[in-house]
């Protein structure tokens, strides 16, 4: 069988079958390199058919850094913060009870029962004894003598928490000025302390009625007003304590 005639003048034998695989392989390298250049190449075309190079227009604006917001629309109900109940602190018939939504300032009548009044006068403590010159020292002493001397009864007096002659002096003459035979003893249910003036809201005793001690008079509120608003469970993540709102009536 004839040899195959050598490429290029290539000499016979294994050399031979290394220079084709050269060949071909630098003809996979020159195809390689030309499809990058065809890539790489500008498109080829006229002058009016050249890319524009002409940088875009910009346009600036001012940016105000400002507090995004949300607001909600709700129908609320007004009324007033509630204080509690007037409650009897002895038994016997209303007679007389303040009107509703009449305020009570400090030396004014809340109620009478057997034509008694009960005064209402300013302090964090309840009244819950009887207080004279045998009591023990307290700070409801204190606070009835601070009431004493506001109400224009304490020429003589000195604040402290010792009920004195003094103190029953001028207990004396603030029940006589009420109507009452003074004896410079403030008997229980006399007086009820508030840190404020209280509203009458809804009267519960009307006059008439017999009551013991304990009994219901009157619901009051105080003078400041509120917004009663029903809010869905799902309004609970955007509305919180704190938040600032608008009421329009």
């Amino acid at each position: 069988m004839p040899e195959p005639t050598p490429v290029d003048g290539a000499p016979d034998g294994p050399n031979r079958r290394r220079r084709r695989t050269t060949i071909v392989v630098g003809v996979a390298v020159v195809a390689i390199v030309a499809v990058a250049a065809l890539v790489l190449r500008p498109t080829s075309g006229s002058d009016d058919q050249a890319t524009d190079t002409t940088a875009p227009k910009t346009e600036t604006a001012t940016v105000t850094k400002t507090t995004l917001t949300s607001s909600e629309s709700l129908d609320g109900t007004l009324g007033y913060e509630d204080a509690g109940t007037l409650s009897a602190q002895r038994a016997g018939t209303v007679t007389a009870v303040a009107a509703e939504g009449k305020v009570v300032k400090r030396g004014q009548v809340l109620y009478r029962i057997d034509n008694q009044p009960t005064i209402l006068l300013t302090g964090s403590v309840p009244a819950y004894r009887e207080l004279s010159t045998d009591s023990d020292d307290g700070p409801d002493v204190r606070q009835l003598e601070e009431n004493l001397v506001a109400l224009g009864f304490g020429g003589d007096l000195t604040v402290d928490e010792s009920f004195t002659s003094a103190t029953a002096d001028a207990v004396e003459a603030w029940e006589d000025s009420i109507g009452l035979d003074g004896d410079g003893t403030l008997d229980l249910g006399q007086v009820v302390f508030a840190p404020s003036a209280v509203r009458i809201d809804t009267i519960v005793s009307d006059v008439g009625s017999s009551v013991q001690t304990g009994s219901s008079i009157a619901d009051i509120t105080t003078q400041t007003r509120t917004v009663t608003v029903d809010l869905d469970s799902s309004d609970s993540d955007t509305i919180a304590v704190g938040n600032k709102v608008t009421v329009t009536l």
